[in-house]
């Protein structure tokens, strides 16, 4: 398979310089390093400061406050702030780049900006040098920064970068064409299989006692005298009431019914029970448009988009890969003390829910 050349190198240098952001800096020399091999790098960057007289602005892939530059006798601007802009107009208006970063040296050779080499591990510098006729730039620990060459041959190793661009671009506009065919002609696939897998799916299921509205002693919820021996009952921290059993175990397939329920208060009415089901270490609520919204244990928020069913419904199949374990929160509204019934304010609030834009 042919390779492409890397992406910054599809647009040319009148692109770039729409991006670049010039630095408040002149007469310096940028430095920019990774940090593997990286101190025969700043030495020459160093030397080569020292000999022409320029300030060097040292930028890394590292956060050091102070850089990696010690010596008194060259001025010396750390940078560990500067967004992707800003690096760029660094490297453009610099009179000479020091790097050992493989964009660097492409940038570089965008902005046609004077850049020499230091060593790196790995080979992706060197063939980058080779593949656009750029190795003199490369420089080893024992040369002499007097020697270094004050021009670069951009022109050639410019052709090179447009014949390749012209191949990479052809290649990708090529493959982008039989992708679009692929999927225009390929069928729907069948998910038959996945989806009965799903469907064969089971979790235990657990049954929460809500929150009863007032804190009054009175407004609590006990477990019905009645319940299997083998229910098993917790009192959590909240003060609600969860319970469990081993039967309690669900089919996702949309067959199995919930309930009945085992809560009882003598001071709210039970209405319904809402969803909510564990992937993993994420909880998820069912939503009574069908879908499902990711929401903390309680999810609040969602409140007035639960799904509610009644003691009894069917539960939905649900259409996840796995399911940890589900819980069913009950719902409750407020009784009268005289007659049981509901309270206008508890008849007013359900009305003003079902006024709410869903």
């Amino acid at each position: 398979m042919p390779t492409v050349i890397d992406p910054v190198l599809l647009h040319d240098k009148a692109f770039w310089d729409r991006v670049e952001v010039p630095p408040k800096e002149e007469k310096y020399l940028l430095l920019y390093y990774v940090m593997e091999r990286s101190t025969d790098t700043v030495a020459k960057a160093v030397e080569y400061a020292k000999a022409h007289d320029l300030t060097i602005v040292e930028l890394s892939d590292r956060p050091l406050p102070y850089g990696k530059i010690t010596d008194p006798e060259v001025r010396h601007i750390p940078r560990y702030d500067v967004s992707a802009e800003e690096w760029l107009g660094y490297i453009a208006h610099a009179d000479a780049v020091f790097t050992n970063s493989f964009h660097g040296c492409c940038f570089s050779l965008i902005f046609e900006t004077l850049f020499f080499v230091g060593k790196r591990n790995g080979n992706k510098v060197p063939n980058f040098l080779a593949e656009f006729g750029l190795t003199d730039q490369q420089f080893s620990p024992d040369d002499d920064v007097h020697g270094f060459r004050s021009t670069v041959d951009f022109k050639q190793a410019k052709a090179r970068v447009d014949v390749r661009r012209k191949s990479s671009e052809d290649f990708l506009l090529t493959a982008l064409r039989e992708a679009e065919k692929s999927a225009g002609a390929s069928q729907m696939v069948d998910n038959s299989r996945h989806e009965a897998r799903r469907r064969r799916l089971t979790y235990p299921a657990h049954f929460h006692s809500g929150a009863v509205v007032n804190s009054d002693s009175k407004d609590t919820v006990k477990i019905d005298k009645s319940h299997p021996a083998d229910l098993k009952v917790k009192n959590l921290k909240s003060g609600a009431l969860e319970y469990s059993g081993a039967r309690m175990v669900y089919r996702n397939d949309g067959s199995s019914k919930i309930g009945p329920v085992l809560f009882r208060s003598a001071t709210h009415r039970f209405t319904g029970w809402t969803l909510r089901f564990r992937i993993d270490k994420r909880w998820f609520w069912l939503l009574d448009d069908g879908t499902i919204a990711p929401g903390d244990t309680k999810g609040t928020d969602l409140d007035d988009r639960k799904q509610v069913f009644k003691d009894g419904a069917q539960i939905p199949h649900l259409p996840v890969n796995s399911v940890a374990s589900a819980v069913f929160v009950a719902r409750w509204e407020k009784l009268d003390s005289d007659d049981s019934k509901p309270s206008m304010s508890s008849k007013l609030s359900r009305f003003t829910d079902r006024l709410k834009p869903r």
